[in-house]
């Protein structure tokens, strides 16, 4: 019930488009204000906008995905808003669930009709629906892993097509001008922002924003990477404590944790799929790959998972697990429509990657995972290939070069500690090779044998 209560809190609703905004609308940066709410969300609102920009001072802008993510979100006037109203602007768009059954529309209309002369056009619009879908996973995933707070559904219904202010300025599209014919005037619109329309990612209705911790955020990043670069059962089990999905009392247990390393494991070859495998067929921990094979996460199969292990093991779900849960299964159920090849997890690995080497709340975690993930468990040394690897999947999986990726590593934090690190150790290899492969060698050996 405080969940409804809190919902229906209006200027609670207010705070959270407002704190929203600050961070991803690319119309304005609007500062937050402390007017009055209820104690709770007014505390939480400013704790939370405070710990972002903490974070955000600690990243290096080149690398900071909220500079790069910017999205429509309404201004919100608080001097207006009650614990019954909000007042807010208009946002005038279409939402992604009606370009979707637009969409089917016009696909049925040309299967019965074998009509392709718009077939640039809807093309043309398809490509603008899965860009902006692309936009909300990749909001998602910067609130998720970047911010920690969550918009709490990002359903069809609360996103928008928008287009931009400034594309309007530029095609001299008077909006103040009433035109009795509705569909004349959308028409010319549409004509005129056919080629050179840009649009953004709306969002609306915020009754709901769910923080997602620090440690939780560490721990989910490290249990990602641990699972698509080491394909590491166990050492995703292992951090079931930062994820706080389990109590203490089944971590501490031997036995409780191998149990639950073997359950986890079938657990995950049900819901990934490796290569087009199918479901229940693949053991991940023995899945071998000279690159990073991203699986495919089925979303259908994750609730069926997680019923019979959440009695078992007493597995602990947060509100923000599920809503994290059902706000990519939407999204990638909206991508997989309009591109079945879309896979979610190839858009979380790069954000995965970027955050190990960044360890924006340097989080011992995060430098133990990615220290286990490129060092030689025999030897202790840095393996060089597998910092090549890490190179190349973040390379392959975002899409930018490598020149770029090499660039940003050694801007980070820990990525100049591992070049460091391996400069020195390949530097003491070469060195141990010249003193004792040599005549040196065999000169030392001879005098201290006098």
């Amino acid at each position: 019930m405080s969940r409804i209560t809190e919902e229906l809190d209006y200027r609670n609703e207010a705070a959270n488009i407002r704190l929203f905004g600050s961070m991803y609308s690319h119309r304005r940066r609007t500062e937050p204000t402390t007017e009055t709410t209820t104690a709770t969300s007014k505390q939480r609102n400013i704790r939370n906008f405070l710990y972002l920009y903490k974070k955000k001072k600690k990243k290096d802008n080149n690398t900071n995905n909220n500079n790069k993510i910017q999205v429509v979100v309404p201004q919100v006037y608080p001097e207006l808003c009650t614990e019954r109203v909000v007042v807010m602007e208009w946002i005038d768009g279409i939402k992604l669930v009606d370009l979707q059954r637009q969409r089917r529309q016009r696909q049925i209309v040309k299967n019965n009709n074998d009509n392709n002369n718009n077939e640039d056009e809807d093309e043309e619009d398809q490509q603008v629906t899965r860009d902006l879908i692309r936009q909300g996973i990749d909001c998602t995933l910067s609130q998720l892993l970047d911010t920690g707070i969550l918009h709490a559904d990002p359903h069809g219904g609360n996103l928008l097509r928008v287009t931009t202010d400034e594309n309007i300025n530029n095609n001299n599209i008077n909006n103040n001008n009433n035109n009795n014919n509705n569909q004349h005037h959308r028409d010319r619109i549409k004509s005129s922002t056919k080629t050179t329309a840009t649009y953004r990612l709306g969002y609306v209705d915020f009754g709901l924003l769910s923080t997602v911790p620090s440690t939780v955020q560490d721990g989910l990043i490290c249990a990602v990477a641990q699972l698509i670069f080491a394909k590491n059962v166990t050492a995703v089990a292992n951090l079931f404590g930062e994820l706080q999905l389990l109590p203490g009392t089944v971590l501490d247990d031997p036995l409780e944790r191998e149990a639950l390393c073997r359950e986890l494991n079938t657990a995950l070859s049900q819901v990934l799929v490796y290569n087009g495998d199918d479901i229940g067929t693949t053991d991940i921990s023995t899945t071998v790959s000279t690159t990073s094979d991203i699986p495919t996460l089925r979303f259908d199969k994750l609730l069926e998972v997680l019923s019979r292990l959440v009695p078992r093991f007493q597995f602990q779900l947060p509100p923000y697990f599920l809503n994290n849960a059902r706000a990519l299964g939407t999204l990638e159920g909206m991508a997989k429509e309009m591109d079945p090849s879309f896979n979610v997890l190839q858009s979380l690995y790069p954000f995965t990657i970027q955050r190990l080497l960044d360890n924006p709340s340097n989080s011992p975690v995060v430098d133990d995972t990615l220290t286990s993930l490129v060092e030689d468990p025999v030897t202790g040394k840095i393996q060089r290939n597998k910092v090549q690897q890490l190179i190349d999947d973040a390379s392959y999986y975002s899409g930018y070069p490598r020149r770029k990726i090499i660039k940003d590593v050694l801007k980070s934090n820990n990525g100049r500690r591992l070049v460091r690190r391996l400069v020195r150790e390949q530097s003491m290899d070469a060195v141990r090779k010249v003193l004792w492969n040599g005549k040196f060698s065999r000169t030392m050996t001879n005098y201290f044998r006098l």
